[in-house]
């Protein structure tokens, strides 16, 4: 179907073990960002992959850059440190020790 609100891409996945599909004028693929080198393991695979598909990828920046300090900083102290934490958005609430 050609025009605006038109569903060019179909989705196909699994629920409870049956198949399912929807349908979508746009797809939004969140991969989260690329990583400064040696990072956490993050690899540019998500990038990757949506340029084997000619994917349009948009707003590609570092999701996790290094905070470089000289060895005898305050901060070594904090090694360990955790705090109980509450994050809020609207009623959701998000609740750990970090």
């Amino acid at each position: 179907v050609d025009g605006p609100g038109a569903a060019r891409y179909r989705i196909e996945y699994l629920k409870d073990e049956k198949k399912e599909e929807i349908y979508a004028e746009a797809v939004l693929v969140a991969s989260g960002g690329l990583s400064y080198a040696r990072s956490c393991g993050a690899t540019d695979l998500a990038h990757r992959i949506a340029d084997s598909f000619d994917l349009k990828v948009t707003g590609v920046r570092p999701g996790l850059v290094p905070l470089l300090l000289p060895s005898e900083a305050w901060t070594r102290s904090l090694t360990g440190v955790s705090l109980e934490v509450a994050a809020c958005m609207g009623s959701t609430v998000f609740e750990e020790r970090i």
